[in-house]
C-alpha cells in the first residue's frame, strides 16, 4: 500500500467519489460509522498515541460525540503513549481483561 492510500483510487473513481455525495462508496463508509449512538453502560475504548497506523482522531471524535449524546461512563485509555499499532495490542488487552474482570 502507499503511504497516501488515496493512490489507489483510478483519478476518474477518486473524482466521482469526491463530488457525489451518494457515491456507493460514501454511503458504505457512512454505513460503518460506529460512534453515533450513546453508550448507556460503562466503556473504555484503548488507543495508544503512537499509532500512526489508526489516528488517535478516530477514538477523540468518538468520545466526544459519545459523550455530546449524553454518554457519561466512556473513556478513552491510552495504556502506552510511546508504542505503535502492533505495541498497543498487548497492554491494550491485559488491561481490558483486568477491567473485565473487576466488573465480576
Amino acid at each position: 500500500m502507499p503511504a497516501d492510500p488515496v493512490q489507489i483510487f483510478k483519478p476518474e473513481y477518486l473524482t466521482a467519489f469526491i463530488t457525489n455525495p451518494r457515491h456507493p462508496l460514501r454511503l458504505a463508509l457512512q454505513d460503518n460509522d460506529c460512534y453515533r449512538w450513546r453508550p448507556r453502560a460503562p466503556m473504555r475504548m484503548y488507543h495508544c498515541a503512537g499509532d500512526q497506523d489508526v489516528i488517535i482522531a478516530n477514538s477523540q471524535v468518538a468520545l466526544a460525540t459519545f459523550q455530546s449524546l449524553g454518554a457519561t461512563q466512556v473513556v478513552l485509555i491510552d495504556p502506552n503513549p510511546a508504542t505503535n499499532h502492533v505495541g498497543c495490542a498487548q497492554p491494550s488487552l491485559l488491561d481490558a481483561k483486568a477491567w473485565f474482570d473487576s466488573l465480576r
